[in-house]
């Protein structure tokens, strides 16, 4: 029963994350802490999620800037240690809740089509990058800085797809070979992971069908709709954690 219940779970999760580009964690880890032990979760997402970033991007391939992307990966990569390095000096709770209310936020004023586009855009492309490590180095929260930019910025549906995708492929790849080399990687997650892939490959490739289909004002709100709730679930969250 277990596993069918998590197949089902990977198989919305996977949906979403075909849909959008992004959002399985999200979806998936709330639901699956109910049935296997968090300490294989983390893990076993970011496989699936690696998996998925490949489906999609072989989708959306052919949309990809390098010339945009670069100067994102490598801010991204500058300040991801600097991020980890914070978690000394900082309480993480604090930065979490500002974190949730900016998203929620700028969500909603996008939604209301209050728009702010960045006329530099390489050098937003740049903070988006630092701010992405950072918090991922901090938190393991590196999706919604990039999502919001290209929100904001107005980058077509397939635009979007892609150069998303390839930048979560990129820092998911580190992060499996991480994983790897401190054995989080173990035989029950590859066990797991074999039992939810099948269900997670249905989930996107039915994702990426549907956006096919989504005009770009339709695509842009439902990604920031899951912002929104990206935000929201991460407020409400960590006030419950401080108040206890």
């Amino acid at each position: 029963m277990e596993i069918i219940f998590g197949m089902i779970i990977i198989l919305v999760a996977g949906f979403i994350q075909g849909l959008t580009t992004f959002g399985l964690s999200l979806v998936a880890i709330p639901f699956l802490i109910l049935i296997i032990p968090l300490q294989q979760i983390v893990p076993i997402i970011v496989v699936l999620a690696l998996l998925t970033n490949s489906l999609v991007l072989y989708n959306a391939r052919k949309n990809i800037s390098f010339k945009k992307f670069i100067p994102l990966l490598l801010a991204a990569i500058l300040f991801l240690p600097v991020g980890a390095h914070s978690l000394r000096y900082m309480n993480t709770d604090y930065l979490k809740l500002v974190f949730g209310i900016l998203v929620t936020g700028f969500s909603l004023l996008l939604i209301m089509k209050k728009t702010f586009p960045i006329k530099h855009e390489k050098a937003g492309y740049m903070a988006t990058g630092s701010l992405s490590g950072f918090l991922n180095g901090s938190l393991s929260i590196s999706g919604p800085p990039v999502v919001l930019f290209l929100s904001i910025q107005g980058v077509s549906k397939d635009a979007f797809r892609a150069n998303i995708t390839l930048y979560f492929m990129i820092l998911n790849t580190v992060t499996v070979a991480i994983f790897l080399a401190h054995g989080l990687l173990n035989r029950a997650v590859f066990e797991q992971i074999l039992y939810l892939a099948p269900a997670l490959v249905v989930g996107v490739l039915a994702g990426i069908r549907v956006s096919r289909n989504l005009k770009d004002e339709t695509f842009k709100k439902v990604v920031l709709i899951l912002l929104v709730a990206t935000g929201v679930w991460t407020t409400i969250s960590t006030l419950v954690t401080l108040a206890g």
